[in-house]
């Protein structure tokens, strides 16, 4: 079994406690990101800026993403894709 955060929505400054609270107990990360606010805001950018992405991440929904998300792959970031 693998511990899993499932990452709030809000601002990095809401996002970036819920990620280092994670990383202090070895949990993984998920966070929607191509979806809902998330995707429309910006966050991804704003937390890649503050050093938050990493290979412990993975970002549901990323084909909706920006262009220029080639930090996903930079960080060693993981995808999770759903059909419909």
């Amino acid at each position: 079994m693998t511990l899993y955060l499932a990452a709030p929505d809000g601002s990095p400054e809401q996002v970036l406690p819920p990620f280092k609270a994670a990383r202090d107990v070895g949990a993984r990360i998920t966070i929607h990101v191509g979806v809902g606010p998330g995707g429309r805001s910006g966050l991804l950018e704003k937390l890649n800026a503050e050093h938050a992405l990493g290979p412990d991440t993975t970002y549901i929904a990323a084909p909706s993403t920006t262009p220029n998300g080639s930090f996903i792959h930079d960080t060693g970031g993981t995808v999770s894709i759903a059909g419909f």
